[in-house]
């Protein structure tokens, strides 16, 4: 059994010595039980006993007295449990973090920002380490965000993300790769959001509570930690995260060698599940530790949706993804605790590929900015996607959007207060790659008093298309698809669709039916590239 749950079996749950805390909360008491199978954890939650970690039909959790009589009464044998000693010896400890992030400003001051979001319970500085090409500037580029240390005894996390620091930090100036993701992401590391729990050495805050139980829960119920009350760690990262538009995110583990997704609060599958699931998959596959031999060992290719290993409530994971619209995922790192510090090249290793891999998945998929069409401002808009009960939202600085698809053909709407809603059809999006969808949102009530350059429509008579198509410095010779939509977003008309045009040769007028004077979108959408949209204006003349 793994030296996590190797525990002094001669505790039965009659000397169970509650844990001290820094605050007035009631005490608690951890403890070890085992199962006899997987499906009993469900039962327990039923309970209301929320599960810390299970491994090899082991539970380990902490319960209060009235829990303790609750487990015990389902026939539950209640044991201490002994955290195995900690070897702090190789590892950072929060001063050395800090001070590690000081030397990597000061060597790389132009491509590093450090800051903090908020305090800590017992006074610390929450550091966050910002690597991008213009670090202090918030661009029009997909953002990421890492954490490490939720819990306090699991300190691997850390040395990863100071690893990941280093490595783009010193890699910039001499390797291409690693220059592209630097000046096209904008990359946010806090190697500590629990320093308190890091420096006493076991996984709760300096108040006792399991950070990764305390934040909303998307059917706002309230969470593991059984109160409504959040910690300062957590308030700060939400607080930090809604002036933020993150794209992707995971937060490290360990104890565990498994990639761990959404739902944790639920068996229901989340939207855009497919997705989130290759993402998760192309982290493990490029880790070959995780991806051939996953801990638990029922995991599917180093993987698992949460509520699939066991039920909690009040994850990051879950308020990030359902509040913030950001897929965050919980990566397990090692099924040792805190692995002998000889281990961290080597887990470095391991995960090195699995990290930049998310980096650049950040930014595939489709993205663009959205625009008032008159005033070329930043919109704050939302962008969702036919067929899925899920939105996201654009910056409202920049304008800019990033929605990972996995390749397909995609229905997506833009939607603002006070502007008319445009939905682009049939846009093919390629999974791997960036599909560059810009769009510029029509004021609601707009007049227009000029007709659009290069374009002119006649609606008793015809259509001229070879300006149009010229102008946007298209293809020449494609197959297009050209419709007229309204201000709602609705089809009007199909010109014609899938035809072969030899633009710039044989020039063309097509004959429309007639069409009501007002404000419409032309869509020109070449064959399996991005559509281009353009507003016009129909009148007689």
């Amino acid at each position: 059994m793994n030296q996590i749950f190797q525990v002094i079996r001669r505790y039965i749950f009659l000397f169970i010595i509650p844990c001290t805390l820094t605050s007035s909360k009631v005490p608690f008491y951890r403890v070890i039980f085992k199962i006899k199978e997987h499906n009993e954890v469900y039962e327990i939650h039923e309970l209301g006993i929320s599960i810390e970690e299970i491994k090899d039909n082991w539970v380990v959790t902490k319960v209060n007295e009235e829990e303790m009589r609750i487990l015990i009464a389902h026939g539950y044998k209640l044991e201490r449990f002994i955290e195995p000693p900690i070897k702090t010896n190789g590892y950072h400890s929060y001063v050395n973090m800090v001070a590690k992030l000081d030397t990597l400003t000061i060597l790389y001051p132009d491509i590093t920002n450090k800051f903090s979001i908020g305090q800590s319970l017992e006074g610390r500085e929450l550091i966050c380490l910002k690597i991008s090409d213009n670090p202090e500037v918030d661009e029009a580029e997909p953002e990421i965000r890492f954490i490490g240390i939720i819990h306090g005894n699991e300190p691997i996390g850390c040395e990863l993300l100071l690893n990941l620091a280093d490595t783009l930090s010193s890699g910039y100036s001499n390797n291409e790769y690693l220059a592209n993701l630097v000046d096209n992401r904008e990359i946010f590391i806090i190697p500590m959001i629990n320093p308190d729990g890091r420096e006493m050495g076991w996984r709760y805050n300096a108040s006792g509570e399991d950070l990764n139980r305390d934040f909303p829960v998307p059917d706002s119920s309230i969470g593991g930690d059984a109160n409504w009350e959040y910690e300062p760690e957590t308030s700060a990262l939400i607080n930090w995260s809604d002036t933020m538009n993150f794209t992707l995110s995971a937060t490290f583990h360990s104890g565990a060698r498994v990639v761990n997704y959404q739902w944790d609060y639920t068996h229901e599958i989340p939207p855009f599940h497919s997705l989130i699931r290759e993402i998760s998959k192309g982290y493990a596959i490029r880790n070959d530790s995780m991806f051939n031999s996953p801990d638990p060992s029922y995991a599917d290719s180093g993987v698992i949706r949460g509520s699939e290993w066991y039920i909690i409530t009040g994850s990051l994971q879950d308020w990030s993804y359902h509040y913030t619209d950001c897929i965050d995922l919980t990566v397990e790192l090692s099924s040792e605790k805190w692995p002998h510090s000889s281990l961290i090249p080597e887990l470095w290793r391991q995960n090195k590929n699995s990290i930049l891999y998310l980096i650049e998945k950040a930014g595939t998929g489709v993205n663009g900015i959205v625009r008032d069409g008159e005033t070329w401002e930043p919109v704050y808009a939302t962008v969702s996607v036919s067929g899925y009960d899920m939105v996201i939202k654009t910056d409202p600085i920049v304008g800019d959007y990033y929605r990972p698809l996995l390749t397909g053909s995609y229905d997506l709407t833009f939607a603002a207060p006070d502007y008319c809603t445009l939905t682009i059809y049939n846009l093919l999006v390629y999974g791997d790659s960036t599909q560059i969808l810009n769009i510029e949102l029509v004021p609601a009530g707009t007049t227009y008093v000029e007709e659009p350059k290069n374009l002119s429509i006649n609606v008793s008579s015809e259509i001229v298309i070879q300006p149009f198509m010229v102008t946007l410095g298209i293809p020449k010779t494609d197959i297009y698809t050209l419709s007229i939509y309204d201000l709602a977003g609705r089809k009007i008309k199909e010109i014609f669709k899938n035809r072969l045009y030899q633009v710039g040769f044989h020039p063309e007028n097509i004959k429309i039916k007639t069409i009501p004077e007002g404000i419409y979108f032309l869509m020109l959408n070449p064959q399996n590239r991005i559509g281009i949209t353009r507003k016009i204006s129909i009148f007689d003349y």
